[in-house]
């Protein structure tokens, strides 16, 4: 009878440059459930202030999400040509911010976007994240949304 073992190969993949040590050698699945915190380049402030607890919760956390789409659009607008349609995002951005354009929109602090806060700015400021496009751009944040998405295709 042959005896079945599990192998492990050595690789050099690993996303060092984004976790803290202790966090260095967990697969993926269980990077998802680490504190958001164990990621470099997120305070102790934001993840209280956020109440975001894990790497999960921050790759879906909304603001993130949104601030995101918007810097993708952003990219795609043709500066002075009027849209033959409503593109409506009034549910995403405070009032006095509904009718600028996406390249506009980016530009603002965070506290554009409705449900944050000018106290979230300040948090966010301390971690160089001045702008919606800085938030969408955020590497913490792809890094937090890269490993959850491959995570569900790791192999056990």
């Amino acid at each position: 009878m042959f005896k079945i073992t599990k192998r492990i190969l050595s690789s050099s993949r690993n996303i060092y440059a984004s976790l803290s040590a202790e966090y260095r050698k967990s697969s993926l699945n269980a990077l998802t459930k680490a504190p958001v915190t164990s990621l470099l380049g997120v305070s102790g402030e934001f993840a209280e202030k956020t109440k975001l607890k894990s790497i999960d919760a921050f790759a879906k956390w909304k603001y993130f999400l949104w601030a995101r789409s918007l810097v993708t659009l952003a990219a795609m607008e043709i500066s002075g040509e009027e849209s033959a349609i409503a593109l409506n995002i009034d549910n995403c951005v405070d009032l006095e911010h509904e009718n600028k354009s996406f390249r506009e929109i980016v530009a603002l602090p965070p506290s554009a976007l409705q449900g944050l806060t000018t106290k979230h700015d300040d948090i966010l400021s301390s971690l160089h994240i001045m702008t919606i496009r800085d938030l969408g751009n955020w590497d913490a944040a792809k890094c937090a949304d890269a490993i959850t998405i491959l995570a569900a295709l790791e192999k056990e």
